[in-house]
């Protein structure tokens, strides 16, 4: 998906993510803090990022990402 993408529609490359059972994928750190933001993680409790083994990702937003109920593995962050 193109970056902008990212920016506009965040639950889009989440969904992309859950649909293709993606095992990496890179975001900057704002990309990550906008998910974080925009999405209520409770309310999609069928988003599954449990596929994913690696997200490279500009700095320290990884680690808030793992907190959210989706099964992204804290072992999958890689910051950058």
């Amino acid at each position: 998906m193109p970056p902008l993408s990212l920016v506009v529609r965040s639950k889009a490359w989440l969904r992309a993510i859950h649909n293709s059972c993606a095992t990496f994928t890179a975001a900057a750190n704002f990309g990550l803090d906008l998910c974080l933001r925009r999405i209520d993680f409770a309310a999609h409790p069928r988003l599954d990022l449990g596929s994913l083994r690696m997200v490279v990702n500009g700095a320290g937003a990884g680690q808030r990402f793992i907190a959210i109920p989706c099964g992204f593995g804290p072992g999958a962050a890689a910051p950058v």
